[in-house]
């Protein structure tokens, strides 16, 4: 059986990075984590945590399916592993989205967003309902043509027509609910610590238009397209992306 893992630490510093990984039906990985450490050095510890994969392993399909009430399963996980000193928390897509619910509720801290959005739009709405309807009517294969379109700016991996041993189209569908259903309406001010945003330049879905509404709620905010890149900017110009990363953490902490 697979070892579906929700919960992940790298290293034993005294400075937490938090980080809510991207929506991802798949196992999560912590490949492009792991490279991040080894830029930061010993004195910083990464706890990844994964809501959507914690909330499948409840087999309990009651639970509201919103960032809002993820952001409250998040702080009861913090609590309860009694994890604080967290310097930087990073969100990246749906844990961008989550991690903007937690700030607003229970704590301010110094946030990198990545590959995210705050408000929806008609694009982005448009999109998410696509990707939620071919995964219904045409399963994973129909929903990875469709994501690639939009994550990979057109191009298809050989593997993106196959099917995943480690796919869960419960994770999928749970993730893409939430994502649906978030906007953030609220008028105060959500943080003023310091807030990095990054995208990719050449992503066909987040882009400036859809960046720009955060300026709405940070009031010390950066935000930094990464060039030669679409959503996975980790993936596609990790050397550009993790400099800002490093430096922005390490400003911070």
């Amino acid at each position: 059986m697979m070892d579906r893992k929700w919960y992940y630490k790298i290293g034993n510093g005294n400075n937490i990075v938090l980080i809510l990984p991207r929506k991802d039906g798949n196992v999560m990985t912590v490949g492009e984590w792991e490279k991040l450490y080894l830029t930061l050095g010993a004195n910083f510890t990464l706890v990844i945590i994964d809501i959507p994969e914690y909330l499948c392993r409840r087999n309990n399909s009651k639970f509201p399916k919103t960032t809002d009430y993820m952001a409250d399963v998040l702080n009861n996980i913090l609590v309860k592993k009694k994890i604080d000193n967290i310097k930087v928390l990073i969100g990246v897509s749906l844990g961008g989205m989550i991690a903007q619910k937690f700030i607003y509720k229970y704590s301010e801290i110094p946030t990198i967003f990545i590959s995210t959005i705050i408000k929806s739009n008609l694009k982005v709405q448009t999109v998410f309902n696509s990707w939620k309807n071919n995964l219904h009517f045409l399963g994973e294969k129909g929903f990875n043509v469709n994501l690639a379109s939009w994550v990979k700016g057109g191009i298809l991996e050989e593997n993106s027509l196959n099917q995943s041993k480690g796919f869960s189209v419960i994770k999928e569908e749970l993730s893409l609910e939430a994502i649906s259903s978030h906007n953030f309406k609220e008028e105060n001010t959500i943080s003023k610590k310091e807030t990095l945003v990054i995208f990719g330049k050449n992503s066909p879905l987040i882009g400036m238009d859809e960046t720009i509404p955060f300026t709405d709620f940070f009031k010390n905010i950066t935000i930094c397209p990464i060039a030669d890149s679409g959503m996975r900017v980790l993936e596609e110009n990790p050397k550009s992306s993790y400099k800002k990363i490093k430096q922005f953490i390490e400003e911070n902490s």
